[in-house]
Parts: C-alpha cells; sequence; structure tokens
C-alpha cells in the first residue's frame, strides 16, 4: 500500500511531516521537491519504474491524480483542511515574503485590496483546485461541478480526511488506522506565536466568505467525514484526553531537553554542531 499525503498550503503540513518521518524509514518516503514542481517530481517519480511500488508514503503539494499516473500496487490518499478563511489570510501573508512566487505581484498590496481584484490561482479556492485537480482554471472561473467532483474524490480515495483544527484527534485517527507503531507526541513547527491575524471588517469578511464559497462548502463537507470517523474510534476521548496531557508535558520538557542535547553535543562530545542544525 502506498499512501498519498496530499498537502494543501497552509493548512498544519510542516508538524505533520515530522510526525509522518517517524512511521515510516526514510528509504519508504518521497517527498516531493518544491522547486521544480510537478516536473521534476514526474520525472523521479517515472525513474524508478516499478520500485515505485515499494514506496510506502508520497507526501508534498501535489493535485488529486497522480494515483492512476504511476504502477502503484495499491494506494490511498490522506489529507489536512483548515478553516478556508483562515487558510486564505495565512497563505497570503505566505506569500509576501521575499522569495515566494507571487512576492513580487503581492508585496505592496493589502489583503483588503486584493480580493477587490484577485489574480492567484493558488489563492482562489484553494483546496477545490487540489482536490478536484483543476489548479490551471485561471481565477473566477471554477463553477459547482468542480467542487462536486473535489467532494466526490474525497469521498471515495481519502481513507483519512484530517483538519487543523483538530489536529490531535487527527493523529489519534491515523495512529489507528495506519497502524503506526511511533510515538505521535509533537512540539509544533513553522508556528509565530507572536503573530496577531489582522481584524477584517464585515465587508471584507463576507467579501472573502463569498469568494471562497466552493472551499467553505468542501470544508464543511470534509468536517463531516472527519467527525463520523472520529465517532467510531473505541472510547474516542479518553485517548484524546490521555494524548492531550502527554503532549502537554512533553511540551514543557521539550525545551530542556533540547538545551541538554546541545550542551552534551558540544561541550562533553565536542561535536561540530553545524551539522545537527
Amino acid at each position: 500500500m502506498t499512501l498519498l499525503f496530499l498537502h494543501i498550503p497552509k493548512a498544519g503540513g510542516t508538524t505533520f511531516r515530522k510526525i509522518l518521518h517517524r512511521q515510516y524509514n526514510e528509504n519508504d518516503i518521497y517527498t516531493i521537491p518544491f522547486e521544480n514542481w510537478p516536473i521534476k517530481a514526474k520525472q523521479e517519480l517515472k525513474s524508478m519504474g516499478e520500485s515505485i511500488a515499494d514506496i510506502k508514503l508520497i507526501k508534498g503539494h501535489m493535485p488529486f491524480g497522480w494515483h492512476n499516473q504511476y504502477p502503484f500496487n495499491n494506494s490511498s490518499y490522506f489529507t489536512m483542511m483548515r478553516e478556508p478563511v483562515k487558510r486564505f489570510i495565512s497563505h497570503f501573508n505566505y506569500e509576501k515574503i521575499e522569495g515566494r512566487p507571487y512576492h513580487r505581484i503581492i508585496k505592496n498590496i493589502t489583503l483588503e485590496k486584493y480580493i477587490l481584484h484577485p489574480t492567484i490561482r493558488e489563492l482562489d479556492n484553494c483546496m477545490t483546485r487540489y482536490y478536484a485537480n483543476c489548479l490551471d482554471i485561471e481565477v473566477g472561473q471554477l463553477n459547482h461541478g468542480h467542487l462536486e467532483m473535489a467532494k466526490n474524490n474525497l469521498e471515495k480515495h481519502f481513507s483519512q480526511i484530517l483538519l487543523v483544527e483538530e489536529f490531535d484527534k487527527g493523529l489519534i485517527l491515523c495512529k489507528k488506522f495506519f497502524n503506526w507503531k511511533k510515538s505521535i507526541i509533537y512540539s509544533e513547527s513553522n508556528v509565530n506565536y507572536r503573530y496577531t491575524p489582522p481584524k477584517l471588517s464585515d465587508a471584507t469578511l463576507k467579501s472573502l466568505n463569498d469568494q471562497l464559497k466552493y472551499d467553505i462548502e468542501l470544508y464543511n463537507f470534509g468536517k463531516e467525514i472527519f467527525y463520523r470517523n472520529w465517532s467510531r474510534i473505541k472510547h474516542n476521548m479518553v485517548r484524546y484526553n490521555l494524548f492531550k496531557i502527554k503532549n502537554l508535558i512533553f511540551k514543557k520538557i521539550h525545551p530542556l531537553y533540547a538545551t541538554c542535547k546541545v550542551f552534551i553535543l558540544k561541550t562533553i562530545l565536542g561535536k561540530d554542531l553545524s551539522s545537527y542544525v
């Protein structure tokens, strides 16, 4: 079985990827390269030939449909969704960072001004585009047919649909469903605790909700599937509360552990820390 983790941009992927790497050997994982995708990824996967069937996990920013392009013995998708307005704001701000693909387009534009004249396809109902495999459709040209296609794909081809807003429950679901043996305890990555989301006017929020109508409906559809799967876990809330306690303890001791590790490597063992950064 090959699992394909379809990573939606700005939807909890960094922390989740670290947990995934604990569950599978490095030789059993293929990570879609960030640069020059999908060309480079498709070339690398095709070069594997029939040995691609030995890959246990493929992860990265890929649209639905890759399972039909390669000789997997058996495959299934899983993914993580995020509340669409929050995901959009996070993605918009991320693209304003220098070096990002759309930096030059939006670096001097406020969110309020951008939504009056949207131009970036990946910011236009991003989740619907990925799950329906229609990334190339022009901005504003998505329709109800694309939404229904995305819903159909989620329901028929995804073994688990996780939610950023229910991150811990999603980990418990994966551990149970995929029979993960390694720990799912974590500390957050790629999270800016000092960042305060902008306060948007009612008019701006209404415009955003109108523009993201397909993603909003799709997210609610995904939520129903998530909670349905969660309800099937025996003693789910007992598992959840125990996990929260264990993870809270880990988050308290993790900074101390990291400090001690650096001290031991540098002072006692005399290691060059550059290789550990």
